[in-house]
């Protein structure tokens, strides 16, 4: 038995808008944003306008190189001597 299919709809999963960081506090924006400010030739976006006006007062404090405006992650603690190592899955 032989049967079409290109009459079924096609499940299409929709584009999820590029995720973007807000350069002063790192809280994930869209482009939708409301909250945009253009320097340098780029388009910034912001989770509201009170990141939005501390960068605009001073960008270069939040753009740069080397700036990243993530917490460092905290360093491994060290090993206790004589610890026993117990899987947090077991």
């Amino acid at each position: 038995m032989n049967h079409d299919h290109s009459q079924l709809p096609i499940n299409r999963v929709p584009a999820i808008p590029q995720s973007l960081k807000d350069p002063v506090c790192g809280m994930a924006v869209t482009e939708q944003s409301a909250h945009q400010h253009l320097y340098d030739g780029r388009l910034y976006y912001f989770c509201s306008s009170a990141c939005e006006k501390k960068f605009s007062a001073n960008p270069t404090q939040f753009i740069g190189a080397g700036v990243t405006h993530q917490p460092e992650p905290e360093p491994e603690p060290a090993a206790v001597a004589g610890a026993t190592y117990t899987c947090p899955m077991h």
